[in-house]
């Protein structure tokens, strides 16, 4: 096994060290569309821009508490993600979705004062969302418990017999 290992380090050293030459056939980028700049606005002006990192930051939350992470995992994860990857995957979503007007219309109300104001309570209104929807999930989950409950108990009464068993009539 350490013949295979000391191979494979010595080829990816070679591969390494030989020069990148730019992919012939590959085609310079596309230049940006007015759509997907005003949409680069829009998610700017709406704080979405930042998700990538909320959603990291949450992800590195979970992950370091779960017990089992393997050593430098986290590390390894602060080191290969890559926040505004996400926005670049979230972009031609916005791009099949809205029409260049509706995503023009929205930058004009994310730059005014009240868009402004809306976008920079929205973080707040989130979390206090998730607080609420957590309670009303375990309201209702009790709820449904409770009325599961009830329907099994009655369904447990239906089936016992009390009382004499009825005979059929004789017919004479």
């Amino acid at each position: 096994m350490k013949p295979f290992r000391t191979l494979a380090l010595a080829a990816a050293a070679v591969l390494l060290a030989l020069p990148v030459r730019a992919d012939p056939t590959s085609k310079p980028a596309a230049p940006m569309s007015e759509k997907e700049k005003n949409i680069r606005k829009l998610l700017e002006l709406t704080g979405a821009a930042k998700l990538g990192k909320q959603m990291l930051d949450t992800m590195a939350d979970q992950f370091s508490q779960m017990p089992n992470i393997p050593p430098g995992f986290m590390e390894k994860l602060k080191e290969l993600a890559k926040p505004d990857d996400l926005v670049e995957l979230i972009i031609p979503i916005y791009m099949q979705n809205l029409d260049d007007q509706t995503v023009k219309d929205a930058v004009a109300f994310y730059s005014s004062p009240s868009g402004q104001k809306l976008s920079a309570a929205q973080p707040v209104m989130m979390r206090q969302t998730m607080v609420v929807a957590r309670k009303w999930g375990q309201d209702l989950a009790l709820r449904v418990i409770d009325a599961m409950r009830q329907e099994h108990a009655k369904d447990a009464a239906d089936t016992t017999i009390s009382g004499p068993v009825a005979t059929p009539p004789t017919s004479k």
